[in-house]
């Protein structure tokens, strides 16, 4: 085995010699006091030269193992420990947890995220974003889903993906999921709105953000993200008030520009719905922009059938160009989880999947 980690690229070949001094554990007591020992100086293994000795201890780990698991959790959180000891601790403590120490994980997760310092980000986002299911299957799932909140809305975030997932995922009251999202969304100015969060609010929810839009104070940075929830809702309060701020901002930066023109497009697509059952059939250029969001918004507001007969015509008229767009093939992997055509429906037509495995 050797080490699976999205910061170190280095991967050497195993090798049995002695590392930094330490001998092989070759049994399980062994394993332990190689364990307490790099706990008792967390930077005795601090270079990618040590990959030999993580073959070893990985060699003699068992799955659950709670004392081996705490001791890496302590060579994590220690603030002090070199960037590689940190992220090899806590991925030898996520591979090798069971449900029960993957709560001990996330307990530790969560206190590391208090930290005042930009490595620990990477640490916290590393074990979500490589062992997000186990770590959502621990006995403190709710504490985890808490943590993925509190990280925010950041698609710069390496985990995103899989924090927006366990979100979603939680079993907790559909009023506390909206709950989550709506703050997240009003803590992120200018961020984007997954798909699957959009789909848990309501008008009601996106017209709580108003305010946050319209009372906009010319000091103040533009709530962008509070924008994208009231474009995908087609709120026409927020239409106008959109119009009215290009017409009379020269200073737009392209951007910018090309935001609010997004969403101003998404709005007036909407009135009538219908109109999205024509941009099915002739995708506009914004629709390229986000072919995802128009399918599935059309699955949301009209018969699921005329959605699917207005991609028939789509794919009947394209012909063998459907396979150089890129976006519409996006939006033919959308239609899948909607409901709007099955896999053999598709094959009907020849279309090409982005994923052939999925």
């Amino acid at each position: 085995m050797r080490m699976e980690c999205l910061y170190l690229v280095a991967v050497l070949p195993f090798c049995v010699v002695a590392c930094s001094g330490w001998s092989y554990a070759e049994t399980d007591e062994e394993c332990h006091q190689i364990l307490d020992e790099w706990a008792n100086d967390p930077n005795l293994l601090g270079t990618k030269a040590d990959f030999a000795l993580l073959d070893s201890l990985r060699a003699e780990l068992g799955i659950g193992d709670a004392r081996a698991i705490e001791s890496l959790l302590e060579i994590a959180k220690f603030r002090e420990s070199t960037r590689f000891s940190r992220i090899a601790a806590i991925s030898m403590a996520c591979r090798y947890s069971d449900r029960e120490s993957a709560g001990l994980i996330v307990q530790a997760l969560s206190e590391m995220w208090d930290e005042p310092t930009c490595e620990r980000n990477e640490i916290v986002q590393y074990a979500i974003g490589s062992f997000s299911d186990r770590l959502a299957d621990s006995d403190r799932s709710s504490e985890l889903a808490e943590l993925a909140v509190r990280m925010g809305l950041n698609s710069r975030d390496p985990s995103c993906t899989q924090r927006y997932e366990i979100i979603l995922n939680d079993g907790c009251h559909e009023a506390l999921r909206r709950e989550r999202i709506m703050g997240m969304i009003r803590s992120a100015p200018s961020d984007f709105v997954p798909l699957g969060f959009l789909e848990c609010l309501t008008v009601q929810d996106a017209i709580a953000l108003r305010p946050l839009v319209l009372n906009h104070k010319s000091t103040d940075e533009r709530h962008y993200t509070a924008i994208r929830v009231l474009a995908h809702f087609g709120d026409p309060v927020v239409l106008a008030y959109l119009k009215r701020w290009r017409a009379a901002d020269s200073t737009l930066g392209r951007t910018e520009r090309g935001s609010v023109n997004l969403a101003i497009w998404r709005i007036e697509i909407q009135h009538p719905p219908t109109k999205l059952l024509e941009c099915v059939r002739y995708p506009e250029e914004q629709a390229h922009e986000s072919p995802s969001w128009f399918i599935s918004r059309a699955a949301e507001l009209l018969p699921v059938d005329d959605v699917r007969i207005a991609l028939e015509d789509y794919f009947v008229r394209v012909g063998m160009q459907r396979h150089l767009s890129g976006s519409i093939r996006e939006a033919v992997e959308a239609s899948f989880g909607k409901g709007i055509m099955s896999k053999q429906g598709l094959e009907v037509f020849g279309v090409l999947r982005t994923n052939p495995n999925r």
